[in-house]
């Protein structure tokens, strides 16, 4: 029961901060209007559709990468606190987050990267 207090408190803090940046965010708009749509052409393209692709896994790839970071610091606050079984549990989790963060950073760079090649614009 501990264990998913502290779940779910380490969830609702990462959600509380995420919406203060979305409140900081929406106060800095001039008008509070949105931009004006404008229509399709019937020039879309491959090119524009890779590029939205691109960024929703780069999206993906943010919130994943956040996640990553939170799961560490749980981990280190776990390594802290967490005595003698918490130690070699909080060790793993590092480890793992570590994993973690390389192979996103490694994802952005291959998607990056194929996108870019996709797109004719190089690396």
């Amino acid at each position: 029961m501990k264990k998913i207090l502290q779940n779910v408190g380490l969830v609702g803090a990462t959600a509380s901060t995420f919406l203060w940046a979305v409140a900081a965010h929406a106060q800095t708009g001039s008008s509070g209007d949105f931009p004006p749509v404008t229509p399709l052409t019937g020039s879309f393209t491959i090119s524009d559709l890779v590029g939205i692709i691109g960024n929703v896994v780069n999206a993906l790839l943010a919130i994943a990468g956040a996640l990553a970071v939170v799961y560490l610091i749980y981990a280190g606050i776990i390594y802290i606190t967490g005595g003698a079984k918490g130690d070699a549990d909080a060790k793993k989790m590092i480890i793992n987050a570590i994993t973690g963060v390389v192979v996103i950073v490694l994802s952005y760079v291959l998607v990056s990267a194929a996108i870019s090649l996709v797109k004719g614009t190089g690396l």
